[in-house]
């Protein structure tokens, strides 16, 4: 779950759009529109309620009602999230429930959280901030709230409602932070900077684990009055450059960074006590990593081997094959794949991957693949489909998997391998979701984690009857992943606070904790008659196997949760509880909603114009509309160049709701130059009005293929030009240009690390043709391409381009559509070829700040050679060669990532140096 600011290309930020053809409905309620697709009326109705019981409690803490508000349902991803977004105001909700969900009912999880990030944002409406809403619309509240909140607030004060608001939610579960308190125990409190920026060097937990802890700490220690007082402060007092910080030190006595540290001295301490009272049980590593490395669903595959999905901070995730000896094989790359699904039988490896749509990117499925360890052959045995967590039997015929359909109808499905056919599927009368089965030793009965309104228990299905028992009660705490083992099914499960693993035993229903773990147990498996499970580290999490000595265990009466009560004193400062009783059940009216009909919705405007090629600004004033599904963006208004002191009025309007995206501009305005009448030896002005239509059309495609993914956009654009001279007795040689571009772009890449300064593999090819067709102005056909190649050691790259350019006829007032060596300009042929290679490597990851101004994560060098040479005309070769000292930084603590660097060349033809400044956003 997350927020998103407006930072995209283009118009503001579109995340994505659904199929063209969804007919959509609405639910209008007092807060909120609700906006979904046809044949989810039932479960939008539900949600409406959800979101109007939420709304009650969500701003209670931050004293903040905020106006009704859109939510659109996105029930065709079989991605799990929730998004709330600004310019345009909205949550979109992806309805498709995660494998790996705490004991809520998802869409009650949504409605919390994303809730409370509409309560944060909509505290900007308050003081100067809110005077300046008047001025420049909704760009300007999010600019102000993610320019001077930190994510760490963002995401942790969402979690920290989620939790206090309910008898669940992630500050209640252990991995939440078994991350932070590993690393605190283990490696020590990192810099603010780095714990709240990154690192490209060492692991650092998530902004929501963070978050959590300081904003639930601070809330605790403080109370609630400390981040309602914070951006009340952002609001009010934009101009003072910190003013979270201010509020913060006025409630504490601390700045942003030294409170930092005051919470993560107190949770050091408080953990480590807890760590000393902790008897922890014996076990044998049987991975052990110096940096950090996840070692995650480890698989018994022979006695000798074992199976496991490696994900490494500084690599991709592979499957890998691990001996007696800890040497390890790597086997496959399923760079789509969802990570909590892996099984393993009889020689044959099965898991699920993504499956994306090449068009409609809220539109995706899974794909069930197997890997024979035997043959070394891979097969695809479903596709485009709603499958989860399959597991196969012990034969390796058939998998189970959990399967939801669009409708948010949740069952257990078994798929024979043979032909990827349906054999059976199982289902509940209340609708359960299901995560991680596993079938008994004689394939008669599958079990699973099953989760609905009144929490999560084990479920046990018999396979022919297709008859079902809960073998839990269900309960708000978390469990998962539970296989059988003799007369017992293990699971993972956070009775102690810590994520260990526990023993059901069947006959008599009583409950033991297998392990002790210092930070986290989790995956448990049987192997040789062993626990084969994994155990979390601060260098990440680790496969270790144990003794199974049911003689040994504690019986559940005995175990005691020894976390810090966090969670327990914030849901104290609520005077409510969230609870699927009082959820109301008003039946709201469904109406139809108007694709055409909401077409135009304005958001944001001003007294200027912003260009997001170049990301500069210009006086003028400018009206912004995005509609609520995503799919049409306008802008228009009217803008003044300084530097040639000429206006122009704009319009730019974009649609994405078909499979063939549109778009399509215009702009007039009056222009001046200064010319020279060689015949009469005298300069004078021209004056004259200019017109510019530009119109589009193009395919933006995205497909992968293992772990490559290939772009592919056909487009064709059609542009006129008019030019109106209002000197009486003199025109243009030409006064109008009507010009066609047909071009193709196509990039396949190789997934790669954050941490890798190029693809490890990859290429791209663009090609344009651009024409005259109704006079004889002239053409231009240019090529360009890029080729990535591995650097001598990890993470360094080498990239070829290579360019061709040719220009038909009358054909110089088109601009260059290829790249030229770098130091030179003005250059300017009619047939050329540009060569050029870049070697690109990682120098050093400093993780140094100066004060708040400025914090480094890395250092990198590229050295280069350019080269360009005219095959027509004077024959010409132009050379350069250089480098460029590049740093990857955040300034003043803000969440935004620049590149910024210095460029070196000499100019080999030339004889002389050229020096230059280096800028980017890195999103």
């Amino acid at each position: 779950m997350s927020l998103f600011l407006n930072t995209a290309k283009g118009q503001f930020y579109a995340g994505g759009q659904s199929p063209g053809n969804i007919k959509w409905k609405q639910i209008n309620s007092i807060n909120f529109q609700v906006i979904f697709p046809e044949g989810f009326e039932n479960q939008a109705n539900y949600v409406t309620n959800v979101l109007e019981y939420a709304q009650a409690l969500d701003g209670k803490t931050l004293q903040n009602k905020p106006p009704k508000i859109s939510v659109l349902l996105h029930n065709r991803s079989v991605e799990s999230n929730g998004e709330v977004g600004w310019a345009p105001r909205r949550i979109e909700m992806f309805t498709q429930s995660p494998q790996e969900s705490y004991a809520q009912e998802w869409f009650q999880q949504l409605a919390i959280h994303e809730y409370r990030h509409v309560v944060q944002i909509d505290k900007m409406h308050q003081g100067i901030t809110k005077i300046l809403y008047s001025i420049f619309g909704e760009q300007i509240t999010v600019g102000v709230y993610g320019l001077f909140v930190p994510w760490w607030f963002i995401e942790g004060d969402a979690v920290v409602t989620e939790t206090a608001l309910s008898k669940t939610g992630r500050g209640r579960q252990p991995f939440f932070e078994m991350e932070l308190r590993a690393q605190l125990l283990q490696k020590g409190i990192y810099s603010y900077d780095k714990a709240a920026h990154g690192s490209f060097k060492n692991f650092t937990t998530t902004h929501y684990h963070l978050g959590y802890y300081l904003v639930g700490y601070g809330r605790a220690k403080y109370g609630i009055e400390l981040w309602n007082n914070a951006l009340n402060n952002v609001a009010r007092k934009p101009f003072s450059i910190t003013p979270f910080s201010n509020a913060i030190k006025n409630t504490t006595g601390f700045n942003k960074k030294d409170f930092y540290y005051s919470v993560l001295s107190d949770l050091d301490s408080i953990w480590t006590k807890q760590d000393r009272s902790i008897k922890k049980t014996d076990f044998q590593f049987l991975t052990h990593s110096a940096s950090y490395i996840n070692y995650i669903n480890p698989l018994p595959v022979s006695d000798n081997q074992i199976l496991a999905y490696k994900k490494a901070y500084d690599d991709i995730g592979h499957l890998v094959l691990i001996n007696k000896n800890g040497e390890e094989k790597k086997i496959q790359t399923p760079a789509w794949y969802l990570s909590e699904t892996l099984s393993s039988k009889n020689g044959l490896i099965c898991w699920a991957e993504y499956e994306f749509d090449p068009r409609w990117s809220y539109q995706s499925f899974t794909k069930i693949l197997t890997y024979s360890l035997k043959t070394k052959e891979k097969h695809i045995i479903s596709s485009k489909q709603r499958y989860f967590a399959p597991a196969l039997n012990n034969d390796a015929t058939k998998i189970v998997v959990s399967e939801s359909t669009i409708n948010s109808q949740n069952r257990l499905a078994i798929i024979e391998l043979s032909g990827g056919q349906k054999e059976r599927i199982y289902t509940t009368k209340t609708n359960d979701f299901f995560s991680y089965p596993s079938w008994s030793e004689d394939g008669k009965k599958i079990i699973a984690i099953s989760l609905n309104k009144q929490g999560k228990s084990i479920i046990e299905f018999d396979v022919l009857s297709g008859n079902y028992k809960y073998l839990l009660p269900f309960g708000d705490i978390d469990i998962t992943k539970a296989v059988y083992w003799n007369d017992y099914v293990l699971y993972q499960g956070a009775y102690s606070g810590i994520s260990n693993i526990y023993a059901l035993h069947l006959p008599t229903k009583n409950i033991y904790q297998i392990t002790s773990s210092a930070f986290g147990a989790h995956s448990p498996q049987i192997w040789k008659q062993q626990l084969l499970y994994s155990e979390y580290t601060s260098d990440g999490n680790q496969i270790a196997k144990a003794e199974l000595k049911p003689e040994s265990w504690i019986p559940i009466t005995e175990v005691k949760n020894t976390n810090y009560p966090l969670a327990e004193i914030l849901h104290q400062q609520e005077d409510t509880v969230f609870t699927s009783d009082n959820i109301p059940q008003e039946k709201y009216e469904i109406k139809k909603y108007s694709k055409l009909g909401h077409l135009i919705n304005p958001h944001s405007w001003g007294p200027f114009t912003m260009s997001m090629d170049t990301y500069g600004f210009s006086p003028g004033i400018s009206v912004n509309s995005q509609n609520k599904l995503s799919t049409f963006f306008l802008s228009l208004g009217y803008k003044y160049d300084l530097n040639n002191r000429e206006g122009t009025y704009f319009a730019d309007a974009t649609y994405l709701g078909w499979y063939t995206a549109v778009s399509l501009s215009g702009e007039y305005g009056y222009r001046e130059r200064n010319i020279y009448d060689a015949e009469r030896d005298s300069a004078f002005v021209l004056g004259y009005n200019e017109t510019n239509f530009k119109y589009g059309i193009y395919i933006p495609l995205f497909f992968t293929s293992g772990n490559w993914y290939q772009r592919i956009q056909p487009r064709i654009n059609f542009e006129y030009k008019q030019l109106d001279v209002l000197n009486t007795g003199i025109n243009f040689q030409q006064s109008n240009y009507k010009v066609l571009d047909y071009s193709l772009s196509f990039s396949n890449y190789q997934l790669s690390p954050k941490q890798s300064v190029y693809p490890k593999w990859g290429q791209s090819f663009s090609f344009l043709y651009r024409q005259t067709p109704f006079d004889e102005s002239g053409d231009l056909f240019a090529f360009s391409s890029l080729f990535y190649f591995p650097g001598i050691t990890k993470h360094q790259g080498l990239r070829f381009y290579f360019a061709y350019q040719k220009r038909f006829g009358d054909a110089y007032f088109y601009n260059d559509q290829i790249a030229f060596a770098r130091g030179y300009s003005g250059l300017n042929f009619e047939n050329v070829f540009s060569y050029k290679v870049d070697y690109k490597l990682p120098l050093i990851y400093p993780d140094f700040n100066l004060s708040s101004l400025l914090y480094i994560k890395r250092i990198t060098l590229a050295v280069f050679y350019d080269e360009v040479k005219s095959i027509s005309g004077n024959k010409d070769v132009y050379r350069s060669v250089g480098n460029d000292l590049l740093f990857d930084v955040h300034f003043l603590r803000s969440f935004i990532p620049f590149e910024i660097g210095l460029r070196s060349v000499y100019l080999i033809d030339d004889n002389s140096p050229y020096f230059g400044f280096l800028g980017s956003i890195k999103i």
